[in-house]
């Protein structure tokens, strides 16, 4: 695999350590997307914002789409936001769901996607600690015909995007090959939503501006029945390479963990 920093990921929940201190996790803008949990057949999905303030009380704005809505969240408080069930993404696809953040003052956001019996929750960077190259995961196991899925969410700014695939996919009506790049323009606060029942681990991520990352399966299964996980992912630029792994507290049979290299 060459040498390199490292990312490692445990299956069940798409957890990644890296080189981070806690003012990666603070600021004052924030870019997210809610990958398709299971089906959207399946239901409507609860999809929610989990804030927190600090030191000061922070005046905060959230929108997507034409939904927008302000909340007060008080000093050292927790407050959780709900999201229309519609910014849930689909297919792959160019789109306006990009749930987007922002505040007077720092404060952290994590989002939580829930339907019956299927459910995750990932902390979301804000803009400062975004990158422009990341390395996507996307857990292999799962039930058939449910797909693994990644999205690409541009903060405020027109930014061009590239993205290499390991593995040949579908998008835009048209068949990529093993390898093959596609590069795809995003005007401020869209997002590039990508699918595939072919495992998507190792596409390639690059670029010109900082963008977001989200990456999981509609409902991957490990030792238990299926559940939604997925992950903002951070760049590789703030991979590191000392890591701590959490074993799974809902089955005692094995873990499994995979490991990422850079280069």
């Amino acid at each position: 695999m060459g040498h390199g920093t490292l990312l490692f990921i445990a299956a069940a929940s798409l957890l990644g350590a890296c080189r981070t201190d806690p003012s990666d996790h603070t600021g004052r803008e924030f870019v997210a997307a809610f990958l398709e949990n299971l089906r959207q057949s399946y239901g409507r999905a609860r999809l929610e914002l989990v804030i927190t303030a600090y030191q000061r009380p922070a005046l905060v704005t959230v929108s997507v789409g034409s939904y927008r809505r302000r909340l007060l969240v008080g000093r050292d408080q927790t407050l959780t936001a709900t999201v229309p069930g519609g910014a849930e993404l689909g297919r792959p696809s160019v789109t306006d769901k990009t749930v987007v953040v922002t505040s007077d003052r720092d404060i952290t956001v994590s989002t939580v996607n829930a339907k019956a019996f299927t459910a995750d929750a990932s902390i979301v960077y804000p803009a400062g600690s975004l990158g422009t190259e990341y390395l996507v995961f996307t857990p292999p196991t799962g039930p058939g015909r449910v797909r693994k899925e990644f999205a690409v969410s541009n903060a405020g700014a027109d930014n061009r995007v590239e993205v290499t695939l390991r593995k040949g996919a579908e998008f835009g009506g048209r068949r990529y090959p093993d390898g093959a790049t596609l590069t795809v323009d995003l005007e401020a606060y869209q997002t590039l939503a990508f699918q595939s029942l072919q495992d998507l681990s190792g596409a390639r991520v690059r670029a010109r501006r900082p963008v977001a990352v989200t990456s999981g399966h509609a409902c991957s299964a490990v030792n238990y029945r299926c559940n939604h996980v997925y992950e903002q992912l951070p760049p590789v630029a703030r991979w590191g390479r000392s890591h701590l792994v959490v074993p799974s507290a809902v089955q005692d049979r094995f873990d499994l963990v995979f490991v990422l290299a850079s280069r």
